[in-house]
Order: structure tokens, then C-alpha cells, then sequence
């Protein structure tokens, strides 16, 4: 079982090395990059807790519930919401996500998109 010490490495990792990951893939926008990761119930955890950004809207319990049945039943798709991250390595988009992950037993596949501009928030 990962420990809360490997699970932050692992985030720092996943957050700041992402240009090493055998998946990275420029996007459209100026150094704006693509990785598919697995991540862990307490790396999600992690993210919610340390790397959260300012400001963001509150979680929506319902949102996260349906996102866990989905979890649950094996019909999660990783393509069909990315968790992005700004250049600073605070997360713009996923927070529901992430929380359903959190309260899950196993490991899910992600789409993550780094260094994404803050103010793309405004338009999720």
C-alpha cells in the first residue's frame, strides 16, 4: 500500500516531470502538454489537498456520487474529462474527479493536461 510520503512524491512527480512521461504530447497551445497516468486513491487526495487552486467553485456531492457509480460498474473513460493543471502545478479542473478517485480502492487511468492558463477556469 502507498504511503502518504510516496503518494506526495508521486504527485510532484506527476505535476512537475510530466515532459519525461514515455505519453507526453504537446497540445495545441504554447508548451501546453498531454500525459495519460494512473493515479491513486491518496495521490488524489494529495492533489485535492495540497495542489488545490484559489477560488474554485465548491464540490458537488452529487457529481461526485455519480462519478464513484460509474467508478463502480467499470464504465469509467478517461478521455472523457481531462484533470488539468497550471503552469504553477495547481489544479484548474478535476476536483470531482479527484474525489470520486480519492474514496475508490483501486488505481484509475487519467488524461492529465499541464501548464494549462489560469484563466482557462473561467470557461469550464
Amino acid at each position: 500500500m502507498q504511503t502518504l510520503e510516496q503518494a506526495q512524491e508521486s504527485v510532484k512527480n506527476i505535476i512537475n516531470n510530466y515532459r519525461n512521461h514515455p505519453t507526453c504530447t504537446p497540445l495545441y497551445w504554447e508548451d501546453t502538454y498531454q500525459t495519460i497516468q494512473k493515479i491513486t486513491p491518496i495521490e488524489a487526495s494529495v492533489i485535492l489537498t495540497s495542489h488545490h487552486i484559489e477560488n474554485n467553485r465548491k464540490e458537488r456531492k452529487g457529481a461526485t456520487q455519480l462519478l464513484n457509480f460509474e467508478i463502480n460498474q467499470d464504465r469509467w473513460v478517461p478521455i472523457a474529462s481531462t484533470i488539468k493543471f497550471s503552469a504553477e502545478g495547481k489544479l484548474i479542473d478535476g476536483q470531482h474527479r479527484l474525489s470520486a478517485i480519492s474514496q475508490q480502492e483501486k488505481t484509475i487511468q487519467v488524461i492529465i493536461q499541464h501548464n494549462v492558463p489560469k484563466h482557462v477556469i473561467h470557461f469550464l
